[in-house]
């Protein structure tokens, strides 16, 4: 089998959108070429941006077809996150709410990709 190595994000700068994710996270972007960027998010998989411009095939879509999920450890550490990130400027799709599943905020990247963060209980 096939080891995952990466996620990729089609996006209209791809170094723009290593910067903020890296600050997001909390990681080193590296530049590989000039339409594609990457950051480290676990050991061995990277997240990866590439310019949407010269992606062959040609891809569709604003970015807004899924979402990456990031865990908060509690649910004040979800309510902390969506304040700073809110403070920060990022665009809230949705407020901290409790649903079935935990607690959970979205917001989005400049280029209309969802990050959904969660709280849920184990």
């Amino acid at each position: 089998m096939a080891t995952p190595t990466s996620t990729i994000r089609y996006v209209n700068d791809a170094h723009a959108s290593a910067r903020f994710y890296a600050k997001l996270l909390g990681a080193e972007p590296s530049y590989d070429v000039p339409v594609f960027a990457s950051i480290p998010i676990a050991d061995n998989l990277r997240l990866a941006f590439w310019n949407r411009d010269v992606i062959l095939p040609p891809v569709e879509g604003n970015g807004s077809e899924g979402e990456l999920c990031l865990s908060a450890k509690t649910p004040e550490e979800l309510d902390q996150l969506w304040a700073d990130w809110k403070d920060d400027g990022i665009s809230i799709l949705q407020d901290p709410v409790d649903l079935p599943f935990g607690r959970t905020f979205t917001a989005a990247d400049p280029d209309g990709h969802r990050i959904r963060v969660l709280y849920r209980e184990a």
